[in-house]
């Protein structure tokens, strides 16, 4: 799936961008990580490598859109084992015999992780997670709003008891001309 190939425009990258958790993903860099990814490495992936500029590492190294290790070249000939053995697709880890002197992504950081109950960001959702945030910033502008509302009833109602003892008030009944003049 090579829509996960996103960033090879390094010019207006930032790579202290926010990074925004959702469930058991996290998304960096216009691309889902698996939560037990290491975030330092989503930050710092090397020239070339990861999902945003390896087309292998996009392909091989996601399970239905979220990104759990790097392909198998760039864990063996980029990292040197460090990050892994590296991934051939579906989950699976390289198991040649250079990939087999190298720890495990499943023995080290993906350590009781079943890749099989790995959920795309849209399985996990039964809407969009645009939809999901959208709704957390109504609730957010909502309760924003109503504070607004009660501020304004508040100051409207400290105006109205002041009044109530103000001898021009046409809510004194010794007022002239108010409520109670006969």
């Amino acid at each position: 799936m090579i829509w996960n190939y996103v960033s090879d425009d390094e010019d207006d990258y930032d790579p202290y961008m926010e990074i925004t958790h959702y469930n058991d993903v996290y998304s960096h860099d216009y691309q889902w990580y698996h939560i037990q990814f290491p975030e330092d490495w989503a930050l710092g992936h090397l020239e070339g490598t990861g999902p945003g500029q390896c087309e292998n590492c996009a392909d091989y190294g996601c399970v239905n859109g979220v990104f759990i290790g790097y392909c198998a070249n760039c864990a063996l000939f980029v990292y040197n084992g460090s990050r892994g053995r590296g991934f051939m697709g579906n989950g699976v880890e390289s198991n040649d015999d250079i990939a087999l002197m190298y720890a495990s992504a499943f023995d080290t950081y993906l350590a009781g992780v079943d890749v099989y109950a790995i959920q795309g960001i849209r399985a996990q959702s039964p809407h969009s997670v645009e939809e999901d945030m959208d709704a957390q910033m109504q609730e957010d502008m909502d309760a924003q709003m109503q504070e607004e509302i009660d501020a304004a009833i508040d100051a409207e109602m400290e105006l109205v008891y002041a009044n109530d003892y103000n001898d021009s008030s046409v809510l004194n009944c010794h007022f002239e001309g108010g409520y109670n003049d006969m």
